[in-house]
């Protein structure tokens, strides 16, 4: 239970993120901004699975490991999804697009998509190895 704090703080930051994510034309200052804050959305889950390692709580690392794999799959339906809609009206676009705003959050808002997708990566592999290791 000591990595509660750590879930709130991590909901924060991608609350925070999804509502930059919306932002449509950020000037330098608060795209450098995002990009930090995407960064940074990833420190919390790193010491959940450090501590998670270190304590051997093997439910914190398949928590991080399942939202991980949820993240990059989801990320990669949406991603999909965003390019079908090309005969359809603006709107359909646009629903789409903000779905792909609320569930890749530090993807949008860091504004360098490959960063996030290779942090979640990241994430999700170091869950596996240390949860191969236990046995």
């Amino acid at each position: 239970m000591k990595n509660k704090p750590l879930y709130f703080i991590w909901l924060g930051l991608l609350a925070l993120c999804a509502g930059l994510g919306f932002l449509p034309n950020p000037d330098s200052g608060v795209q450098g901004l995002c990009v930090i804050l995407a960064v940074i959305c990833f420190v919390p889950p790193a010491v959940i699975v450090y501590r998670g390692w270190k304590d051997r709580d093997w439910e914190a690392l398949r928590l991080v490991r399942n939202l991980a794999i949820g993240s990059l799959v989801v990320t990669v339906a949406a991603l999909i999804g965003n390019f079908f809609p090309l005969a359809a009206p603006t709107w359909v676009g646009d629903l789409l697009y903000a779905v792909l705003v609320m569930v890749s959050t530090p993807m949008i808002c860091g504004q360098f998509w490959i960063m996030s997708l290779l942090l979640w990566a990241a994430m999700l592999w170091t869950c596996i190895l240390l949860l191969g290791k236990k046995r």
